[in-house]
This record gives C-alpha cells, structure tokens and sequence, in this order.
C-alpha cells in the first residue's frame, strides 16, 4: 500500500460518492480521537480508519487509469519536481533552480504544480521549507538563527518573516505551542 499511497496525486477533485465515502472516514477519525479510551487502542482505531480512508483514495486513483495509460505529463514533470524539491530545498529557494535542474520552462512547472496541487510552483517551495521549520522547531532545541541558516536564509530575520507569512505565527511562538504538558 505504501507505493500506491506515493502516487496519490496531492490535489483531485472527487465524485460525490467518494467524497462522501472519505469524508466518513475522516469525521469517524475526528469523533473517535476525542473519544477519552485507552492510548494504544484509539492510536490502533485511528490507524485502521487511514488505512480505510488512504485505500479509498487508492482504489478511485487505480479506477480513474485505464491499462496501459499513463498520468499527464504534467502529473510527471510535478513528480520529478517533488523528488528534486525533497533534494534541493534547504539550500534553493527559487523556481528557477528547479525548472533548470528538471530541463522544463518556468511556466511548464507551474502548470505541472498547478494541475497536480492547486498551488503555484513557488508556493510548492515555501509549503515544504516551512514543514521542515516547523519539525525542527518541535523536534529540536535548534536555535532560530541556526534553523535559519540550516534552511540557507541569509538573515535570521527573513527566516522568521517568512515564517510568520507562512505559518502565521512566530517561530518563537510556534515552539511555544508545541510544548505538550503532562
């Protein structure tokens, strides 16, 4: 399954019925984790209705590809620039650095960004450098200026702008609301 839930495309519109299929799913998942029962079986609970809600998603992308059809070519240029965006990101910011690295034009990215998520190719960039802020701002002590040069921001302060923008909060602030108390 886990192959299959790498191919899911980030972003598809779905018929009503497997939208309401899915939209069970998640809302059984939502109600049972505020359910008050032991740990272990409510993480296993939770796990079983992914699993369901992920296989849902997996049968309708198998259904929607005839034998022997490929994805769009623009699924196919986003997928390489998916894997080269996980390769590339904390050191290049720029669209230009991924259309030259894949050999597309700017505009034939953004087209594939755009068909494949709904977002602009550089706002593909910021979802992913932010992600990785905030797991280290969660996981780590790291300092803000030592995540920031991590992430190669020049200046501390453009990272935590960009941040804010991103986030909508401070790094500083988004540390704080991490701290889980027992």
């Amino acid at each position: 399954m886990a192959t299959q839930i790498d191919t899911l495309p980030d972003h598809c519109s779905l018929a009503s019925s497997v939208l309401q299929d899915v939209e069970v799913g998640l809302s059984n998942m939502q109600r049972d984790s505020a359910e008050v029962i032991d740990v272990p079986t409510r993480q296993s609970l939770l796990q079983l209705q992914l699993s369901y809600v992920l296989l849902r998603l997996c049968l309708v992308q198998a259904s929607g590809l005839h034998p022997g059809q490929s994805p769009s070519r623009a699924f196919a240029h986003y997928e390489r620039f998916k894997k080269q965006l996980e390769k590339d990101f904390a050191k290049h910011h720029q669209v230009q650095h991924f259309s030259a690295t894949l050999g597309l034009s700017v505009k034939s990215l953004n087209r594939a960004c755009l068909e494949a998520t709904g977002l602009s190719t550089k706002s593909c960039i910021n979802q992913r450098i932010a992600l990785e802020a905030k797991r280290l701002l969660a996981h780590t002590a790291l300092a803000v200026q030592a995540i920031a040069i991590d992430l190669s921001f020049e200046d501390p302060t453009n990272f935590v702008k960009f941040f804010k923008r991103e986030v909508g909060m401070t790094p500083g602030q988004f540390r704080a609301s991490q701290s889980f108390t027992a």
